[in-house]
């Protein structure tokens, strides 16, 4: 957190807008932190560079150009924010009726016996059809849980299989990191 704060600011000391409390507790900080100070003096000794480089003007229609590209550019992800806030809803709204179905139907005996017994004779007929479509929905449930638990078990498998060739790649990475790192000493030790 520190390094964070540190870092923001170098860059505010950069475009040369850092105030004198930040600019105490920066120098303050770059004494305890040795990559803080690395990075610093990296930073300061770009920005040396960039002073001394003579200033060219841009080409003609510059700015009209890179306007047109701005342009081109995809939609704000705003819009693509608001999507996956709906999306997220639709799966919870989803989730909350497969649970309530699977509630149901895992109790359906007891809500045909309650509406059979307290319900009279208005809710009769739907006891009636609850009953009858018993069988069916039990059926399906089974069919559908069945279908559910084969699917979970491809999807296991398949990122098992995964998991393996992602630790390869991740050792494969891992190593040419190493090799790239001890390259880049011995081009420095030069």
């Amino acid at each position: 957190m520190e390094c964070e704060k540190a870092g923001g600011y170098m860059m505010k000391y950069m475009d040369g807008v850092l105030a004198e409390p930040e600019a105490l507790w920066l120098n303050k900080h770059i004494l305890q932190c040795e990559h803080c100070k690395e990075d610093f003096f990296l930073y300061d000794h770009i920005m040396e560079h960039f002073a001394k480089m003579p200033l060219c003007d841009a080409p003609a229609n510059f700015e009209e150009r890179v306007m047109a590209r701005i342009r081109l550019l995809p939609a704000p992800a705003a819009l693509t924010d608001s999507l996956e806030r709906a999306f997220c809803g639709i799966w919870g709204v989803f989730f909350v009726l497969m649970a309530l179905g699977l509630l149901l139907g895992m109790s359906k005996d007891a809500v045909i016996a309650w509406l059979s017994e307290r319900a009279g004779l208005a809710l009769a007929p739907l006891a009636a059809l609850m009953a009858s479509a018993s069988d069916d929905v039990t059926r399906v449930s089974n069919l559908f849980l069945m279908n559910m638990s084969q699917f979970l078990t491809r999807i296991w498998q398949f990122f098992s299989g995964l998991q393996v060739i992602l630790l390869i790649a991740m050792g494969l990475l891992i190593l040419v990191q190493i090799v790239l790192y001890k390259k880049d000493k011995v081009d420095t030790a030069k």
